[in-house]
């Protein structure tokens, strides 16, 4: 059976500062839905990032997060995760981290997005979910998303294929 992908979830945000643990901290993990966007080779219109040293940038310029593995993290930690609960800006079904290799190409409405790298999980996934252990075990388990780099630029309208 061909695998189905779909588009479950389209977001950005510009950092804004949390109170994590007594601390005050500057993160771009909080996004907001949206509808439609522009794609540039530096990642969508109205997204930013708080630490450039590990996120954003030509190579990580979208950040996907599974589908599937929300349910799988709900019932191990008996808690509702709301989107985007990894920072991610797309979350989709029918691409896990099994299913894609670095290199991979695909067409995203009008843009061009080819895989690009692993994605490396930041503490502050835990923090902004309220769950100690979440970083850890997306770690363990490897169920951690990745990124793309931008092939071809264009608008992304969500609710089309």
């Amino acid at each position: 059976m061909a695998n189905k992908r779909q588009l479950r979830s389209l977001r950005v945000g510009m950092p804004k500062d949390y109170i994590w643990n007594g601390k005050e901290v500057k993160s771009g993990i909080g996004k907001t839905e949206i509808q439609e966007v522009l794609l540039t080779k530096e990642g969508f219109i109205g997204d930013g990032v708080a630490n450039p040293e590990f996120h954003g940038g030509p190579e990580r310029a979208v950040c996907l997060y599974p589908f599937e593995h929300y349910e799988k993290w709900e019932k191990e930690f008996s808690a509702t995760l709301k989107m985007p609960a990894f920072g991610e800006n797309i979350t989709v079904s029918g691409m896990c981290e099994n299913e894609v290799y670095i290199g991979d190409i695909y067409k995203l409405e009008e843009a061009v997005i080819q895989v690009s790298q692993g994605r490396i999980p930041c503490s502050t996934i835990s923090k902004h979910n309220g769950i100690e252990q979440l970083m850890k075990r997306v770690v363990e388990t490897g169920f951690t998303g990745y990124f793309f780099r931008v092939l071809k630029e264009g608008m992304l309208i969500k609710n089309q294929r």
